[in-house]
């Protein structure tokens, strides 16, 4: 039997603000967590209170600090956030990861702050309103950061996240390996900072400068295979770090960084046994969106996907992951070629380089979803530098909501809901994105 998700609904149009307007929303006694404020937050929330019951408000609600007295999970997570910036970062910096508290620092979602990337508590809304349960799986075939898979892991649900960038594939593998490491399994690395520089061949003589691995000063120090790549993801960050600080080299910000990752893992694990949270099954692949089957996803195998197409228009990935890559030994003129919008030189081109490959993702998510399911695609467009480079263009013919859909519509997905989502971050370049529900119809 094919299980649905219920029909999404809008909340109605907004209300002017007054004193009783989340009252006539929410039921009594259903308190929603510091700093939800904007509308999309409260569209989210506003399903998520329709559609779970109250034990699973507490237990996997995303919007919500307590449901009739009792304080939800996500807001006792949150609670014991480590810090996730230097103490010498700007007040700006600060400022950000504290407003942001609930919404994209928790669990290890904070290590290696990745431009772009999905606001976890969104995540897990989305996953709630699509009706995803534990034992289903979730597909992002347009990872990145790992962000969707890790947050599917911690309510349960199994996960694929796949990625043309080995880089973001390592990402992904370090943070839910670093979201299942038990109590005091990094504690020793704080101690052996210099024999884990030289684990991952750091340079004296060039500090702030990447170079392919060579060989492996082991020894009879060992890392597990989950343990490694979380810490090669922290000395990747250091790296990053110090050519961000002018003055510091790797070796004097090393420490500093992999405080804060040891930090961030000691203190999610003990949240997690307090919580009970068992994190299923994440798998990251290397591989093509446009061609899944080579990936092995087979054809109506999986319950749910959410996936936000990297914004080519706006950020070269293949630029700003170079020196990470470079590190890996990738061919970068050869990765370009398998990234989304990346095909082409100037924007005119890689717009309807974008176009064309997105036509080929929906073709292949439709094959994969089970009928009935919801594909739910996250996207933005910087329709001012479109509209320069290709002035004769109108404005729906550059908006990415539009385009989408028309291609989801032709490849049988029917639009369900379209919420627009403020973009914080990279907003001089683009102002909203638009989280599209795509339902697959029977065929």
């Amino acid at each position: 039997m094919i299980k649905t998700a219920a029909a999404i609904q809008l909340v109605d149009t907004p209300k002017p603000w007054n004193p009783g307007l989340l009252s006539d929303t929410f039921q009594q006694g259903y308190e929603l967590l510091p700093g939800t404020s904007q509308i999309y937050e409260l569209q989210l929330a506003y399903e998520e209170s329709r559609l779970l019951s109250p034990k699973e408000l507490i237990t996997r609600g995303a919007y919500f600090a307590s449901i009739k007295g009792t304080p939800t999970n996500h807001f006792r997570m949150c609670g014991v956030t480590p810090v996730q910036v230097d103490e010498k970062a700007s007040a700006r910096r600060k400022s950000f990861f504290q407003a942001n508290l609930f919404k994209t620092g928790y669990a290890t979602h904070g290590l290696f702050p990745y431009r772009g990337k999905f606001h976890p508590q969104m995540v897990k809304a989305i996953i709630n309103i699509i009706g995803l349960k534990p034992g289903d799986t979730l597909l992002d075939p347009m990872c990145g950061s790992g962000t969707a898979c890790i947050e599917a892991s911690l309510m349960g649900i199994k996960s694929v996240g796949i990625d043309a960038s080995p880089f973001c594939c390592l990402m992904g593998r370090a943070k839910y390996s670093g979201a299942r490491l038990e109590p005091g399994s990094l504690d020793d690395c704080l101690h052996h900072p210099e024999k884990l520089l030289d684990y991952f061949e750091v340079d004296d003589s060039q500090p702030n400068l990447f170079k392919k691995p060579t060989k492996r000063t082991k020894g009879t120090f060992r890392l597990a295979p989950g343990v490694e790549e979380l810490l090669k993801l922290c000395y990747l960050d250091t790296v990053g770090y110090a050519r961000r600080r002018v003055r510091k080299s790797v070796r004097d910000l090393f420490e500093v960084v992999l405080g804060r990752y040891v930090g961030a893992v000691a203190t999610f694990s003990k949240v997690r046994e307090e919580i009970g949270i068992e994190p299923a099954e994440a798998r990251f692949l290397e591989g093509d969106a446009c061609d899944l089957k080579a990936a092995g996803i087979a054809a109506n195998s999986v319950d749910g996907i959410l996936t936000s197409p990297p914004y080519s228009f706006a950020i070269d990935y293949i630029d700003n992951d170079s020196n990470q890559l470079e590190y890996m030994g990738v061919n970068t003129d050869q990765l370009r070629l398998t990234m989304i919008g990346l095909k082409c030189d100037g924007l005119e081109a890689r717009f309807h380089s974008y176009l064309e490959d997105m036509n080929r993702v929906m073709e292949e998510a439709h094959r994969v979803l089970r009928t009935g399911s919801y594909c739910v695609v996250v996207v933005g467009t910087n329709s001012n530098q479109l509209k320069r480079a290709m002035g004769t263009a109108t404005e729906s013919d550059l908006a990415l909501d539009i385009r989408l859909t028309e291609i989801a519509k032709k490849h049988g997905f029917s639009l369900q809901a379209d919420l627009i989502h403020p973009i914080e971050g990279i907003h001089n370049i683009m102002r909203d994105e638009h989280i599209l529900f795509y339902q697959k119809q029977n065929t």
